[in-house]
């Protein structure tokens, strides 16, 4: 744990500044009203959902953390790159643990820095360490904050498209 602290003075990016960041940015209450609306971001091992008005406030910051990444994640540069080398800045210098990293790109899918090379989660296994490769863009895409009830409409929506051609019985699990 010394050592990764040592490592995180010479870094360009704080896991501390990240939480700092990210805590800022969430809602505080355990179930947000249903017509709220808030800019939701699905990660790795978590989904969580932001304040817009946080979200926009930090934006800048997040994206200048994100343009510390290694140049491989960038658009201009690299395309993407895997998550696997995200807890690293572009000197090489490792800055915190995959779950600081998740922490990261949260903030930039919220922000519309960040997306995936390959959105469908189920997919990832595909990818070393099953888990994504994602860039960090040259222009902000517009991220729509939403209601929960918008967001579970969306994601019926997008099952049922990508569902719609396998048959019933493989959906259910064979029964």
């Amino acid at each position: 744990m010394k050592e990764l602290q040592e490592l995180q003075k010479k870094s360009l990016i704080s896991a501390k500044e990240i939480d700092t960041i990210i805590h800022d940015c969430l809602y505080k209450t355990e179930e947000p009203p249903q017509d709220m609306k808030f800019v939701a971001a699905r990660g790795i091992i978590r989904s969580v959902g932001f304040i817009p008005e946080k979200i926009e406030e930090h934006h800048e910051r997040i994206k200048e953390i994100l343009y510390c990444l290694p140049e491989q994640f960038r658009e201009d540069k690299g395309g993407g790159w895997s998550f696997l080398k995200a807890p690293f800045d572009k000197n090489g210098e490792q800055w915190g643990e995959q779950t600081d990293a998740e922490q990261l790109l949260l903030l930039g899918l919220a922000a519309g820095y960040v997306k995936y090379l390959l959105e469908d989660k189920r997919m990832w296994s595909v990818f070393p360490g099953s888990v994504p490769y994602f860039m960090v863009l040259n222009k902000r895409q517009p991220v729509e904050p939403k209601t929960k009830t918008e967001l579970i409409q969306e994601r019926k929506k997008i099952n049922e498209k990508l569902l719609g051609d396998i048959p019933v019985d493989v959906v259910k699990g064979g029964e």
